[in-house]
């Protein structure tokens, strides 16, 4: 089986949503006016779809995600929990679950990359199944976030060299 968040883990994340139980505290300062998390305000809640592979089967899950606002200059932070990637469907464990078949091999292709067991998760109800391609666009995306995460890095230093 491949790896996924279950049905549990949204649910268990929902249940936090709807009982206030999620804060802004591990945010990162507003970049914008410094701002600290602990004073973001809720400014809306968003329901995401989340794809999960079940039994081979790829099942719809929906979860309402928390946007907190900076009182300082309005801009507004999308909280994602931790099965979750930025504008991603599939789950964070299914996507690095993918993404490692394929790296670790020196002959995978992105065809053998989306097979488990010899067949790729499909859609009930539908002959459509997880396209190769789409293991390609998330380690596209994997890629992108060390870039990210190296700007954000210097950008860092610039602030405060020491």
């Amino acid at each position: 089986m491949p790896p996924t968040a279950t049905l549990e883990d949204i649910r268990a994340y929902q249940e936090k949503v709807e009982k206030n139980k999620i804060t802004p505290h591990n945010l990162p300062p507003c970049p914008r006016c410094n701002v600290a998390s602990e004073f973001f305000k809720v400014h809306a809640y968003r329901e995401r779809r989340f794809l999960i592979i079940v039994e081979m089967f790829i099942e719809t899950a929906f979860c309402t995600l928390l946007r907190f606002g900076c009182p300082g200059c309005g801009k507004t932070f999308s909280n994602y929990p931790d099965f979750a990637v930025p504008h991603k469907h599939y789950t964070r464990p299914t996507i690095m679950g993918f993404a490692a078949a394929y790296v670790e091999s020196d002959d995978m292709t992105y065809q053998q990359a989306v097979r488990v067991d010899k067949i790729p998760p499909g859609y009930p109800q539908s002959d459509a199944t997880l396209a190769p391609s789409t293991i390609h666009r998330w380690i596209d995306t994997l890629g992108r976030f060390t870039q990210t995460c190296r700007k954000a890095l210097i950008l860092l230093l610039q602030q405060e060299p020491v």
